[in-house]
């Protein structure tokens, strides 16, 4: 479950969009049992306009420690819909993380040298080959 938001240019938008996002949050995480503790946000943490090191730090508490366990990165995530801020966040992770960055290519096709390559999209689907 998301423990953090950040909204970029949060200061931009009309004061009844931060309002409205408080009230959602509030009915989707409040139970009427504890409708007199209602928090903010749901009790959420909202940030506006942050820099990329608090959220990372937000994000990945101890990512400068030499012994991560490998299960680390598969409990944390950051949603954003800018390809461009995905990568500036993992450039900023990537430089805090001790050792070398290493870059893994993958690819989603099938090579059609084998004597079935008029079948091969039926036989090998992209989803299937994008599930590896």
């Amino acid at each position: 479950m998301t423990s953090l938001i950040v909204w970029d240019e949060a200061s931009m938008n009309n004061k009844c969009c931060i309002e409205a996002l408080d009230r959602s949050l509030k009915d989707v995480l409040t139970s009427s049992i504890n409708a007199h503790l209602v928090k903010p946000f749901g009790g959420k943490s909202v940030l506006g306009s942050d820099p990329i090191s608090l959220t990372v730090s937000y994000v990945y508490p101890g990512i400068d420690n030499t012994c991560l366990d490998p299960s680390y990165f598969k409990e944390r995530a950051v949603v954003t819909t800018q390809n461009a801020t995905v990568d500036e966040i993992n450039h900023f992770a990537l430089s805090i993380v001790p050792g070398e960055e290493e870059t893994y290519l993958s690819t989603d096709s099938v090579c059609t040298t084998s004597s079935e390559s008029d079948n091969v999209d039926l036989l090998y689907p992209s989803e299937f080959i994008d599930s590896l």
